[in-house]
């Protein structure tokens, strides 16, 4: 919170994202071994390259708008997202198997000006507090509603598969990037623990 204020923004509240998964063109992915030498589009960022370093996979980072043609064309063999990336972009056309190894859950947050949110009332900022919580619940409710509607058209019109991996599998191998983060940005482990304990929670 004190590094958010420094930099003179507040994050009020989050937005359900959902979780990144693997869509593939013609393989089933079980387990991470299942990713061995398969051409993947990720995120271009190191975090992402690393990661499919990891799961044995090769990273194949690109600008999201290239990814349909890459896939068409088989210069990737799948890529990596939520359920509506796979429908909406008509990737479930050419990727036929999507598998919830829940690899990232990366929740929007949204952000206030610091000097705009301190400079209302009392009455005022409950007001919008009331409004962060009241967005925060109903974009999770259409978020939950657009999965189910994407996983259905997947299904139906595009003829996807579902596969339900082993998440622990997936995680274990990662956990060695979880580790290299917090041991150079040490401040943020009791917030790493913290989202742990939460995840045990959930599943």
């Amino acid at each position: 919170m004190h590094q958010q204020k420094k930099a003179g923004f507040e994050a009020v509240t989050w937005i359900d994202a959902g979780t990144r998964n693997f869509y593939t063109v013609n393989k089933e992915i079980n387990s991470p071994s299942d990713l061995k030498g398969l051409k993947i589009r990720v995120q271009q960022s190191p975090t992402n390259v690393e990661m499919m370093k990891l799961l044995g996979g090769s990273a194949t980072p690109m600008g999201f708008g290239d990814v349909y043609t890459a896939l068409q064309a088989h210069v990737i063999d799948g890529a990596e997202n939520n359920e509506l990336a796979l429908t909406s972009n008509g990737h479930g056309d050419v990727c036929k198997y999507y598998s919830y190894d829940r690899h990232q859950m990366i929740p929007d947050i949204l952000i206030g000006n610091c000097e705009f949110l301190e400079s209302l009332t009392e009455e005022e900022r409950a007001v919008f507090d009331e409004g962060f919580e009241l967005f925060n619940r109903i974009e999770r409710e259409e978020w939950d509603h657009a999965v189910e509607a994407s996983r259905e058209r997947a299904q139906k019109e595009q003829g996807v598969t579902f596969l339900y991996p082993d998440t622990e599998l997936f995680r274990q191998i990662c956990l060695p990037m979880h580790e290299n983060f917090l041991k150079e940005h040490e401040e943020l482990r009791d917030i790493y623990n913290v989202i742990q304990m939460l995840n045990e929670e959930v599943e």
